[in-house]
């Protein structure tokens, strides 16, 4: 699954509903950071962009069996890879990684 991924650096329009992330490190300096590691999202989780609100903002993010509201500039705390040949069957999602 990993071989045709594409590493990504931070990048707040990367983040597009229907993509899927592996999350490679996490910048434990700001509070988005530490926000998120709060919540789950640490190195090696797949993440899934679900939806955006109707203005872009938040995007719906599901991390494992459960969904967060983030903003893209709470997401750029993350390094991440593509992972978009995972599809979005969450029951599947745990075993992908």
């Amino acid at each position: 699954m990993r071989r045709n991924a594409e590493k990504i650096k931070k990048s707040a329009n990367l983040f597009k509903p229907g993509h899927a992330f592996i999350v490679k490190a996490v910048d434990y300096n700001n509070e988005a950071g530490k926000q998120l590691i709060d919540m789950g999202i640490t190195p090696d989780t797949l993440i899934y962009i679900d939806r955006a609100a109707p203005l872009g903002e938040p995007l719906v993010v599901k991390v494992g069996d459960y969904k967060v509201a983030l903003r893209s500039k709470d997401l750029s705390a993350l390094e991440v890879e593509c992972a978009d040949e995972v599809k979005p069957n969450m029951t599947k999602l745990a075993e992908a990684v």
